[in-house]
């Protein structure tokens, strides 16, 4: 993998380790009302994770979609950074990072309830251990590490897979020159990742019974990375640098050539989310001052605005329902957690207090 996606994925993982109310506003999204009232956020059938850090100290927290609740879910002297959650939003995967220097520095699995708030350590760590993320079913997990999580300290980087406790772990790539963030595909039955050769980074997909040949799904010189299959089955969605600039890139999961989202904007494009039908895909672009956060439609091929790229937005998720879309924010200076209707028409903070909050997940509750 290049250098330039390297920096740009430690970049991420840093983002990992990176309106008034109305009381007369509608029970769900409306074009009509441009504000988002207390009424209308306390009818989201969902709740919120994220980051949240303290002079330093960063940990997982939750609060419900109105902001009330606020409260932590991991603790100790670890930085905890949450990861994924299971589609029934069960369980929360989330990563402890631990020690102040390279030589001691230490990447920890742990998975959270969500039904009794409590966290538990997993029997899976390594020196660099990311991108843990679920099978559509919740039964396993696929993971990116190095070699010290199985006892081979000389492997760079490589996709695992355990089952959904973080029990008995199984490599399924042995790549000198690393495989990087794995996903599912919507059947459960392959991983999609993004593997380095010779022209940068491609995605390949592999059996996750580890059977058969790995398929090789892009090629183009640059790299291709942060693979998204849609949950639907029908696309994938991925970020290439093969024009000279990252961009969020589409292509059909059996066939076909890959093509741009966004027709137009030469800003660099990343973070790629799907909405739960495959309906939808949000990601941010960068702008000027900043950067947006936008929403494709797959029945119009239209492209949505939710911000307007004066501050940093960043690192979009879609709500259960698809109604509303949560992101990080530079907006008045600290980042903090927002909530845009899907069609843009309102959006508001979430948190009352003060904090510099980032990374928001949604989970069905």
């Amino acid at each position: 993998m290049s250098a330039d996606v390297s920096r740009l994925r430690a970049a991420l993982f840093a983002g990992l380790a990176l309106s008034a109310a109305s009381a007369t506003a509608d029970a769900g999204p409306s074009r009509l009302s441009r504000t988002m009232g207390a009424v209308e956020r306390a009818n989201i059938s969902a709740s919120l994770v994220y980051v949240r850090d303290d002079g330093g100290r960063k940990q997982v927290f939750t609060i419900a979609a109105d902001g009330s609740g606020e409260r932590a879910l991991t603790s100790g002297a670890a930085d905890h950074y949450p990861a994924d959650v299971t589609r029934d939003g069960a369980t929360l995967a989330v990563i402890g990072a631990r020690g102040a220097t390279e030589a001691d520095h230490v990447e920890s699995l742990e998975l959270v309830d969500l039904g009794t708030r409590r966290a538990r350590p997993t029997s899976i760590s390594a020196s660099r251990l990311r991108n843990p993320t679920f099978s559509p079913d919740g039964t396993r997990i696929a993971l990116e590490a190095d070699g010290t999580l199985d006892g081979q300290p000389k492997a760079f980087r490589d996709v695992f897979v355990t089952d959904a406790s973080g029990g008995h772990v199984r490599r399924l790539t042995h790549d000198p020159r690393g495989s990087f963030e794995p996903a599912f595909t919507s059947d459960g039955a392959a991983i999609v990742f993004a593997a380095s050769d010779d022209d940068g980074a491609e995605l390949q997909r592999v059996d996750v019974a580890g059977e058969g040949p790995r398929a090789r799904l892009t090629h183009a010189k640059g790299d291709d990375f942060s693979a998204r299959p849609s949950p639907d089955g029908r696309r994938l969605a991925f970020v290439s640098a093969r024009t000279g600039v990252d961009r969020v890139w589409l292509r059909d999961m059996t066939a076909g050539e890959p093509r741009l989202v966004a027709s137009r904007g030469a800003g660099e494009e990343r973070d790629p989310s799907w909405s739960r039908d495959g309906t939808k895909l949000a990601f941010t672009q960068r702008t000027a001052k900043g950067a947006r956060v936008v929403v494709w439609d797959a029945g119009t091929d239209q492209i949505t605005a939710l911000t307007d790229g004066a501050s940093t937005d960043e690192t979009p998720s879609f709500s259960p329902d698809g109604q509303y879309v949560a992101y990080a924010s530079g907006q008045g200076g600290a980042r903090d957690v927002w909530i845009s209707r899907v069609d843009g028409s309102a959006r508001v903070k979430v948190a009352r207090a003060a904090a510099d909050r980032w990374r928001p997940l949604w989970i069905a509750r």
